[in-house]
């Protein structure tokens, strides 16, 4: 394996770790996204790269998932309480369902639009992260639905605030930015720019939907995989046993914090640096032809998961 792939990478992982806080409207991961599609389109890399950009792509998202389970605990869950909990695992439920019907009514690329929907039910960029290697071989659909869900998250982030006042109820905000948006960035965004309480309880429901990974993980694959035997639907790969193992050490064992910040900051490096090179392998072309389909797919799904959420919060808080 050449390690040109791999170093190019990392640069280009490196500075947009850099310079993301600089450029307040792109994270990270996106940023070394689009900057590897730049590359990638600009630039004509020679074959001895490729295997390094592929190692970069699938075995350090890999490891990354398994980091960013430290961040992740189950209590988060208990602590929003029985009917904000049923709420988001139902409209999470509904909106899988929803996103294997509408795939094909859009005549979106099936792995895409799983993607897609799977980022926007859960926690964006890191479920996809989570879900890619298991249902997708082509490394360009998780830089699609990734592009997607956040150019999504960012309009939800300005567009809640100013559709929704102070005045109306908070938990209901609240509930709706937290359990929309997709991004802990977009909720933390989105909630603290109408006011503090609403924040702070906005990103308590977005760390209790974060939680719903894995099961939700498990559930999906069920659904996708029905023909395949309940062995085969349970046999998680090693990333998700890891990131299940690492959610179920911080939710009963207090470790220091400086360490738990460490592992998050590893965790979100190399998710980074994978997204970079998950760009190397992108362009323009197939960007556009599957992006716009993508993107119109997650606005759809987007709204969807808004009307279950306020028709939930409606039936069990009104009746």
């Amino acid at each position: 394996m050449s390690l040109k792939g791999i170093v190019l990478s990392v640069l280009l992982g490196v500075f947009a770790l850099i310079i993301a806080p600089y450029i307040p409207i792109l994270n990270a991961i996106i940023l070394a996204l689009l900057l590897g599609i730049i590359i990638s389109n600009v630039f004509t890399l020679p074959s001895g790269f490729d295997s390094g950009i592929s190692f970069s792509s699938k075995y350090l998202l890999e490891i990354a998932i398994i980091f960013l389970g430290f961040g992740i605990s189950f209590q988060d869950i208990a602590n929003l309480g029985w009917q904000l909990a049923v709420i988001l695992i139902l409209t999470i439920i509904i909106v899988l369902f929803a996103t294997i019907y509408l795939a094909k009514l859009f005549t979106c690329r099936t792995s895409t639009g799983y993607l897609v929907g799977f980022g926007t039910a859960i926690c964006g960029s890191s479920a996809i992260a989570a879900l890619a290697p298991k249902i997708s071989e082509n490394k360009k659909d998780a830089g699609i639905a990734i592009a997607v869900v956040n150019l999504l998250g960012l309009v939800g982030m300005i567009a809640l605030p100013l559709i929704f006042s102070e005045k109306m109820i908070a938990e209901k905000i609240a509930l709706i930015i937290g359990g929309s948006l997709h991004g802990v960035s977009n909720v933390a965004g989105a909630g603290y720019a109408i006011n503090e309480h609403i924040g702070d309880l906005a990103i308590t429901i977005k760390l209790g939907r974060v939680a719903l990974l894995a099961p939700a993980m498990i559930f999906f694959n069920f659904i996708i995989n029905k023909d395949a035997s309940i062995r085969s639907n349970l046999k998680l790969p090693y990333y998700i046993v890891g990131f299940i193992l690492a959610s179920t050490l911080v939710t009963f064992i207090s470790l220091p914090s400086d360490l738990l910040s460490s592992f998050r900051w590893i965790g979100n490096a190399l998710l980074t640096i994978s997204m970079a090179a998950i760009g190397l392998n992108i362009h323009f072309k197939h960007l556009y032809k599957e992006g716009k389909v993508a993107l119109g797919f997650g606005a759809v799904i987007f709204l969807i998961m808004i009307a279950i959420i306020m028709l939930l919060y409606y039936l069990l808080y009104q009746f």
